[in-house]
This record gives structure tokens, C-alpha cells and sequence, in this order.
């Protein structure tokens, strides 16, 4: 399962990277939510995990702006907080 992670980079990251690589996930990373849809759109992930705050954007809203897109119809998203 294709697994594309929207979060800013941190330790947590790549220890999240890490944990779903060593599950058996193929696991892309961008930590640029503007480009989580060009990034979507190539690498056709089975689930998005969208991390809820970013400097200039929610998370919510670009997981509205990837689920409304046609060629995703069957990706799923989780979108998560820390703390």
C-alpha cells in the first residue's frame, strides 16, 4: 500500500517514515502542503496522512482540495494533530 505523508519535516517525521516503511508501506513524503496535489496526482497514493496545521494552510483544506479531485476518488485520507 502506497502511503503519501503531507508534514512538515521533523524527527517525528522521520520516525513516522520509518515505522510505516519497516510495516511494509511504501511511504512518499512532502512537506509543502501546496504541492500535496501535484504530488497526489503522480504518485496515486492508496492513503493521504495530512498533518492538520501548516505555516500557510490547513489541513482540512487541502484534504478538500485533494478529495475533490476526480483521479483520487478512491484514495483515502487521514488527517491528524500532534500533541
Amino acid at each position: 500500500m502506497k502511503v503519501l505523508l503531507v508534514e512538515p519535516a521533523s524527527k517525528q517525521t522521520s520516525d513516522l517514515i520509518a515505522y510505516l516503511t519497516k510495516e511494509g508501506f511504501s511511504v512518499c513524503h512532502t512537506s509543502n502542503a501546496e504541492l500535496a496535489l501535484k504530488r497526489s496526482l503522480v504518485e496515486k497514493p492508496d492513503v493521504v496522512l495530512l498533518g492538520f496545521q501548516f505555516d500557510t494552510v490547513q489541513g482540512i483544506d487541502v484534504c478538500y482540495q485533494l478529495s475533490s479531485e476526480k483521479r483520487l476518488y478512491q484514495t483515502r485520507f487521514v488527517v491528524f494533530a500532534e500533541n
